[in-house]
This record gives structure tokens, C-alpha cells and sequence, in this order.
């Protein structure tokens, strides 16, 4: 057997988030130790996956992989939570440079755009910022409030929602156009709020065959197909190698 460092080759992903060797690399470790995240890695790096073995796959181990990626224990995510995996991992990487908010609006190529979608009234400063982020797309296993998935975030799985998420989540957008046609995906940390005293948060969403940007009404029930943003802090946790 070659010689691998699950460690090095984890920190190398991390480094290289956009680079498929160093992930591949880690796939064949995986898979020469008969772990089925291997093969993961590999079908989701593939331009043309076996669908229904991704999801055979996820079904099996997915709780755990995720468990691993975020660094918690698996039984601290909820019973028919699920997280959207990339590429082998529970996590997406963004990274990104605007010069102000409708840049990166711009960016997404939105084909519907909330018209209070505004620096102003996000409270955003007028300057550049660079996006540099790894996301965690999760799915809560029932309809659930905005405050509830907040404090399962970031009470349950340490995850970061700063009030100004909506650069990470139009980040995501523009990385990933075709995501938000799948499931909406809302950032919960970012809100505004109206004359009326309503609070909304921004959302990625797919409708009428267009790529939208809309503002949802924090105080709403989201339904379980959504999607929740969230940037991971941890570095990846080689774990244990077994499923």
C-alpha cells in the first residue's frame, strides 16, 4: 500500500478546496481501506456520477460523514437531518472578491432581483470585502421557525451566522448558479427590516424557469425542502476511517 497521511491530505483539501486531485488523492486512501467515502469522493468529482449510488451512499453514511466534517458527534444532528454534500465533503467552498453589495449581486446573474436587496438596508459598509469560506447547506428534518434552525446551527453543530451572511450566500450563488434550482437555500444570519417592523432574510430560489434573489419574512415556517446557509469554522476532522 503507498504511503498516505489522512491528516496531510485532509489539510491539502482544506488548502485547495477547489481542486479535485488532492481530493481524489484522499478517495484512493479511502477507498484501499474499504471506506465507502471513497467512493463518495470519487462519484461526486465525476462529471457524470451514479446518482442513485450517491445516494445510496449518503443514505448508509451520511450522518456520520457529516458528523465528521463539522466535528460534532453524530447524534447531536436530529433525527432525519440531512446535509447537502460537495464533492465527498458536508461543505462548500466560496470564494470571492465585490467591490459593493450589487457586485456581487451582479455576480449571481440573478434573473429576478428583491429591489430592497440593498446595501443600506442590510447595514452593509460601502467597501470592498473578500469572501473566503467553507458553507454547510443543512436540511432540518421538519418544518421549522427561523429562531429554532438558528439556535440548532449554531448551538447543536457550531456553526457561524454573522449578520452580514448574505455576502457568503450570494458567494454561493455565483459559484453554484444551478444549486438554488434544487432547493431554496436561506440565510438566516442577515436580515432587514421594514418600515412596517416585518424582518426578512435573504434567499436563494428558483421560480418560474428564473434564478431569483428574494427577501422571505423571518417570522415564517420555512418547509422542509429548504435549505439553511451556514459558514463552518472547524477544519475537517480525519475521524475515524471507518464508516
Amino acid at each position: 500500500m503507498p504511503a498516505y497521511n489522512t491528516t496531510a491530505l485532509l489539510e491539502e483539501v482544506e488548502r485547495c478546496p477547489f481542486d479535485d486531485n488532492a481530493r481524489l488523492e484522499l478517495a484512493d486512501y479511502y477507498c484501499l481501506l474499504k471506506n465507502p467515502r471513497g467512493e463518495l469522493i470519487k462519484e461526486q468529482c465525476s462529471p457524470e456520477p451514479d446518482v442513485e449510488l450517491v445516494a445510496r451512499l449518503l443514505n448508509e453514511h451520511g450522518r456520520t460523514w457529516a458528523a465528521q466534517d463539522l466535528g460534532i458527534q453524530a447524534d447531536q444532528i436530529p433525527q432525519g437531518a440531512t446535509f447537502e454534500f460537495h464533492k465527498g465533503f458536508a461543505w462548500w467552498p466560496v470564494h470571492a472578491q465585490y467591490i459593493c453589495l450589487q457586485d456581487a449581486i451582479d455576480a449571481g446573474g440573478y434573473d429576478h432581483v428583491n429591489n430592497d436587496t440593498t446595501s443600506t438596508n442590510f447595514s452593509l459598509a460601502h467597501e470592498p470585502v473578500v469572501i473566503n469560506a467553507k458553507l454547510v447547506l443543512y436540511a432540518p428534518h421538519q418544518s421549522r421557525t427561523s429562531p429554532s434552525v438558528i439556535y440548532e446551527m449554531r448551538r447543536r453543530f457550531g456553526l457561524h451566522l454573522d449578520v452580514d451572511q448574505i455576502w457568503e450566500l450570494l458567494s454561493l450563488g455565483a459559484a453554484y448558479p444551478d444549486l438554488q434550482c434544487r432547493f431554496p437555500i436561506i440565510g438566516v444570519g442577515s436580515s432587514w427590516v421594514d418600515s412596517d417592523g416585518h424582518r426578512s432574510v435573504p434567499c436563494l430560489d428558483d421560480w418560474d424557469a428564473g434564478r431569483d434573489l428574494h427577501l422571505y419574512w423571518f417570522e415564517r415556517e420555512w418547509y422542509r425542502h429548504c435549505r439553511f446557509a451556514a459558514v463552518r469554522q472547524q477544519f475537517l476532522n480525519p475521524g475515524t476511517l471507518s464508516p
